[in-house]
């Protein structure tokens, strides 16, 4: 197919899907279809991939040395004094096409012709869709020409500042710092203001010792954690199935195999920052599955643990 038509017919090569999130609302994504998928690969592998990204920038980020995620981000603020959020709200939906042009403009120096056609490519109806393989790279650029300046200013102020695509974080040690928190969230809503986003104002907490401070649900007043609720959630499903497995002669029953894989990967998710705990859990479920499974789903790493005797199933 001839990139021209392609363009063409660019805008009805998707298929939209809904994910649920952790507040009961949906996370609206889209999936492109060839040869529309195959393009946007090339587009990342071969212009997007190649940029350099600041170290204040998470998720998507690949960056082996120094992982880019929400434990990364989270880890950036452990320990502060003082802590200011704020979420863009909608964030795709909200960089226009226009925007995605003058990155392909202004990062990379592409030709008006040349951007004009990549963003036919990388937009639907107006707007970038989350989940095709583009989006969250050049979400990450939405603020290009701004963020360095923004955070210079702020790094004299006293204050750190991350983002993990629609999440700003910025904190202090500095209590010199803290008299001009109100400069510093003027700076970064103008920022949000001057490319037309909205900030999610329900969403905005300044937190200090005295209570919980977060980021991306990750608890950070001293290192990143897990809230207890969080981590007895977690201990409760992995001892409930594994009691329910024990029962049916360390067999699963067809709804128990799904589970299974969604337990293990909680299991990692704890693991990550409170290892003891998921080594207890983890050789407890370990213990009532046949190796092969167990295996299977990664718990294969619990394999030549000894079972530990303050998690019981009884």
């Amino acid at each position: 197919m001839e990139l021209v038509d392609l363009i063409s017919k660019a805008p009805s090569l998707y298929r939209e899907g809904k994910k649920l999130k952790d507040d009961g609302t949906f996370r609206i994504y889209y999936d492109a279809l060839e040869p529309l998928k195959t393009i946007q690969g090339h587009m990342l592998h071969k212009i997007l991939d190649r940029v350099t990204w600041p170290p204040y920038l998470f998720g998507g980020v690949r960056d082996p040395s120094n992982p880019r995620d929400y434990v990364g981000n989270a880890n950036i603020h452990s320990g502060a004094a003082l802590q200011f959020k704020t979420d863009v709200a909608s964030f795709f939906p909200s960089i226009k096409a226009d925007l995605v042009r003058r990155i392909w403009e202004g990062v990379f120096r592409f030709s008006r012709p040349v951007s004009d056609a990549l963003t036919a490519l990388t937009i639907y109806r107006g707007f970038l869709p989350q989940g095709t393989r583009t989006a969250q790279a050049l979400a990450n650029l939405a603020f290009w020409n701004a963020e360095p300046e923004i955070i210079a200013q702020l790094a004299v102020m006293g204050f750190r500042y991350t983002r993990l695509t629609d999440d700003i974080t910025i904190s202090t040690n500095d209590p010199r710092a803290i008299k001009k928190l109100s400069k510093a969230i003027q700076l970064i809503h103008g920022m949000l203001r001057a490319h037309g986003f909205r900030r999610k104002g329900k969403k905005e907490r300044i937190s200090t010792q005295r209570g919980p401070m977060m980021v991306n649900n990750v608890l950070t007043n001293r290192r990143p954690s897990l809230p207890g609720k969080k981590r007895n959630q977690i201990a409760r499903e992995v001892i409930s199935l594994a009691r329910r497995i024990e029962r049916t002669s360390y067999s699963l029953l067809p709804d128990e195999e799904s589970e299974l894989r969604h337990v293990a990967g909680r299991l990692n998710t704890l693991a990550r920052f409170h290892p003891k705990e998921a080594q207890r859990l983890g050789t407890l479920l370990y213990g009532v599955l046949l190796p092969p499974t167990a295996k299977s789903t990664g718990l294969g790493r619990w394999a030549n643990k000894q079972r530990s005797n303050s998690v019981s199933l009884d």
